[in-house]
């Protein structure tokens, strides 16, 4: 059933190896989105929602206009414009025209 010690050993660093350059990717990829999402950033206000509703995208996996709302205490009016804002920079993934959900992949 089980293989020799070091076939096991070697799977597992394999392995270890495979999730080291997917998870180097990933930080890639977020990396770059927060780069040109910061570039929205500048010239804006100070008391501006668009920085924390940059950080809520990266951070989580699938965004909605119904959870920015509720996370940055703004209108569901205020959480469209602000999507309308870093729209560009994220992908859309439902293809609805309500209840879209966008995130960056």
């Amino acid at each position: 059933m089980s293989g020799e010690p070091t076939d096991e050993a070697l799977e597992f660093i394999t392995a270890l190896a495979v999730g080291a350059v997917d998870g180097e990717r990933l930080h890639d990829r977020l990396s770059l989105a927060r780069q040109l999402l910061a570039r929205k950033l500048q010239g804006r206000r100070r008391t501006s929602r668009l920085g924390e509703a940059v950080g809520l995208s990266i951070g989580r996996p699938l965004v909605t206009v119904a959870l920015l709302a509720k996370e940055l205490k703004v209108s569901k009016q205020g959480a469209q414009l602000i999507m309308k804002e870093i729209a560009p920079a994220m992908r859309e993934i439902t293809g609805q025209t309500s209840y879209r959900a966008w995130a960056i992949l």
